[in-house]
């Protein structure tokens, strides 16, 4: 019953805390911060599970660290200097990164007990009662119909990857998943010039450079560096 807390907990923080920080950043900022997720999703298999932590990974790590600097270059003295609107949003990224880590890890136990679709049901079902307080339904009626479009696509899209994802820890390493995810970044950027190009009024332009592409690709093998696990040969 603790570790469902946790799961429900953890999942609502970060989809309520993530939002909130997107809403602050942009999607290009938002993808390349909450790939400390599966960073400390790592780092907590190493203290809760006494996984080993090899120098590969203090490499991939160092090169994370890097990546970030380079994306956030332009950014780096507001953040660290001053509680803007941004890094108020930065800060509220990096908690739904550790409430996506703890829900992870937590969900990752509890597939011993339950099924990925009873964990989000029960996931779904605590979410829906502690939000209802604050949900406002009228608002649905001033949306427009790309905007209803939009919403439609969100919901479905959540219920999707979160399924697709709680699935896969039943069926895949920890590690390997996250090496997956962390190719997300590099596609929010690249979908981000192509929405812009179609329709600029639609999605906020952030000052994305070819040394911010370049950290996000220093960022993605970072990652990928770290959390892929060596095969022991026998």
């Amino acid at each position: 019953m603790v570790l469902l807390l946790i799961a429900c907990i953890g999942l609502c923080g970060n989809y309520i805390l993530y939002l909130e920080g997107l809403f602050r950043t942009g999607p290009g900022a938002a993808q390349v911060v909450i790939q400390l997720g599966p960073i400390l999703l790592i780092l907590g298999g190493v203290t809760i599970f006494k996984e080993d932590f090899s120098a590969r990974q203090l490499i991939g790590l160092i090169c994370i660290l890097a990546g970030l600097a380079l994306f956030f270059r332009h950014k780096v003295p507001e953040i660290f200097t001053s509680l803007t609107d941004y890094t108020l949003g930065v800060i509220l990224v990096i908690g739904a990164s550790v409430t996506w880590a703890a829900y992870a890890l937590a969900q990752k136990q509890l597939l011993n007990v339950f099924n990925s679709l009873q964990i989000l049901l029960l996931i779904f079902i605590f979410g829906s009662i502690v939000f209802l307080p604050t949900a406002v339904p009228g608002k649905l009626l001033d949306l427009d119909l790309i905007g209803m479009l939009l919403l439609t696509f969100c919901s479905v899209n959540t219920v999707l990857a979160y399924g697709c994802f709680a699935e896969s820890l039943e069926h895949w390493e920890a590690s390997k998943i996250s090496a997956v995810l962390a190719i997300i970044p590099l596609l929010t950027l690249g979908f981000m010039e192509v929405a812009i190009s179609l329709h600029p009024s639609l999605v906020s332009c952030e000052q994305i450079t070819w040394l911010s592409v370049l950290g996000a690709i220093v960022l993605v093998t970072g990652t990928i560096i770290f959390v892929i696990k060596k095969k022991h040969v026998t």
